[in-house]
């Protein structure tokens, strides 16, 4: 169920191409290729196609996901859906944008008014440890809870408000580097 596609390959080896040439001593870790200076203080998270079984199926919600952490701070994030024409970009300190607009996380403040996001781990039927009981119990306390298939886009929501929190089992750091300072970066 989890498969990678020759979009993700190429996509990632051209966005280490830039990297290697550009940012010699940073380190990289992505999806398809794996650590390059892992012991860098610098580290490129890069996910080429996150949402890459809705790609290889045409649904218009994948994404591209690009982090950049110094040790264990994030320093930039960005997720670009393109089927979407959605850019999320965040830098530390200096906020988070949708679109070039300023984006900030929801203001509700209960369970009863939240819009939620939730994934499935792709070995979900052989996992004990998947979030069915949690997504039933949650959809019927919310205004509902959505899966699409996309951690870093759906973070990304969760950043300018269309959603009011994410969760998901088993996610990678591609999966949540630029995500993670996109929210910050909003409010959350």
């Amino acid at each position: 169920r989890s498969f990678v596609t020759e979009a993700d390959r190429a996509a990632e080896a051209a966005m280490r191409a830039i990297l290697e040439s550009e940012r010699t001593d940073d380190g990289i870790i992505g999806e398809e290729y794996g650590t390059r200076n892992e012991g860098a203080g610098r580290q490129w998270v890069l996910d080429p196609i996150d949402g890459t079984n809705n790609f290889a199926h045409g649904h218009p919600w994948f994404c591209l996901s690009i982090g950049l952490w110094d040790g264990a701070a994030p320093l930039l994030g960005v997720v670009h859906a393109p089927a979407m024409h959605l850019m999320y970009a965040a830098a530390s300190g200096l906020g988070c944008r949708r679109n070039g607009a300023p984006a900030h996380v929801s203001s509700a403040t209960s369970l009863d008014e939240a819009l939620m996001a939730t994934g499935f781990p792709h070995d979900r039927a052989r996992r004990p440890d998947n979030n069915y009981r949690p997504f039933v119990t949650l959809d019927a306390r919310s205004h509902g809870v959505r899966r699409c298939a996309a951690a870093a886009l759906e973070l990304s929501m969760v950043a300018d408000g269309a959603y009011d929190a994410f969760w998901d089992a088993g996610l990678k750091p591609w999966d949540l580097a630029a995500g993670i300072l996109l929210i910050q970066e909003a409010g959350g």
